[in-house]
């Protein structure tokens, strides 16, 4: 299934225009653990300034390399559930849903700053060019 975020990134762009952004690499899907945990101020406050409990549990959804994040987060006067799904990608399989959006030019970078792709980290940018 093709995500619908490039395709309408890409009706938004002027002709000149180009959708700069990074993804979480295939190579971080082995390091992405199942995983559940519990805990009073959970993640130092990330998800709330106030007081509170949370569990944070991970899944990986081996055949899709997908994982979700869900966080169960407890305040004195709400409870709120996040869910975080990350799908982690081969720079071909980026540059595949990007082309099949419309976009006819895409260069694989290491981060945002330009500097060069490797393979083995945690994450990539991408710089897609609008198609004519």
């Amino acid at each position: 299934m093709r995500c619908s975020l490039p395709r309408t990134a890409r009706e938004h762009l002027d002709t000149s225009g180009s959708f700069v952004f990074d993804v979480e690499s295939a190579s971080a899907f082995a390091g992405a653990r199942e995983q559940a945990a519990c805990a009073p101020e959970l993640v130092d406050g990330f998800w709330s300034a106030r007081p509170r409990f949370g569990s944070h549990n991970t899944c990986r959804c081996d055949g899709e390399c997908v994982s979700l994040d869900t966080y169960e987060i407890f305040e004195a006067d709400r409870h709120r559930t996040l869910l975080d799904w990350v799908r982690y990608f081969t720079p071909a399989e980026l540059v595949a849903e990007l082309c099949d959006a419309g976009f006819g030019e895409v260069d694989i970078l290491g981060d945002l700053t330009g500097a060069t792709h490797d393979g083995d980290a945690p994450r990539f940018a991408a710089v897609a060019r609008r198609g004519r």
